[in-house]
């Protein structure tokens, strides 16, 4: 079995290590829950969090060894399956389709942090140019052009989208600072932040596709 630390210092058992009878059991009891939750039934959401949480977060841990990258994957899973769970065909397991979501955000997340990384550096070396007053000397036109494009992207975005992105991605802070500064709850800050990176991920697609 593999024992993992929850959020509260408790150590729970990944079911990745469980027994099939236990893993069954759960399942069933998950599917259950699902197709409750599906028709509307916000407690049974809540029955359905606690009896995914220790497999979703064990997929993060293993995936990141971090404890709090794996408790946003819990997170970031569960309010997928909330938004998809109108598309959940009844009779189906639960598990498999939970823990598919949990992989695909978490290899999304590692493309989309190596743009948001870039978009980062991008307003912040335009920013340091500006105040030099000078063009950067070592940058290709066609780059330097897409810098300024994805900045201006940034500036277009919808405000509170825009300011969740610049605190978070380009000024560093923590999604639990940023939400104090905005006065709003961790989740939206995760979301603002979310929908802000697809915008500007999907206007740089779109300019090096009709390029």
């Amino acid at each position: 079995m593999e024992a993992v630390m929850s959020p509260g210092g408790y150590m729970v058992v990944a079911l990745g290590g469980a027994s099939a009878d236990a893993v069954e059991a759960v399942r069933s009891r998950a599917d259950l829950a699902m197709e409750r939750y599906a028709e509307g039934d916000r407690a049974a959401g809540e029955l359905l969090y606690g009896l995914l949480w220790s497999r979703l977060y064990a997929i993060g841990f293993r995936w990141t060894r971090s404890a709090s990258a794996a408790e946003d994957l819990v997170q970031d899973t569960f309010l997928k399956l909330t938004e998809a769970r109108g598309t959940f065909r009844r009779g189906a397991p639960i598990l498999p389709w939970a823990c598919t979501m949990a992989r695909n955000l978490l290899t999304d997340r590692n493309r989309r942090g190596a743009f948001e990384r870039w978009v980062a550096d991008a307003c912040l070396r335009l920013e340091e140019d500006a105040e030099g007053g000078r063009e950067a000397d070592d940058e290709r036109p066609d780059h330097r052009r897409r810098l300024q494009a994805t900045a201006e992207d940034l500036s277009r975005l919808p405000a509170p989208q825009r300011e969740a992105f610049t605190l978070i991605r380009v000024d560093g802070l923590s999604v639990k600072q940023a939400a104090r500064r905005l006065g709003i709850t961790e989740g939206m800050v995760k979301i603002r932040t979310f929908r802000a990176a697809a915008a500007l991920r999907a206007s740089d697609e779109r300019r090096r596709r009709d390029a």
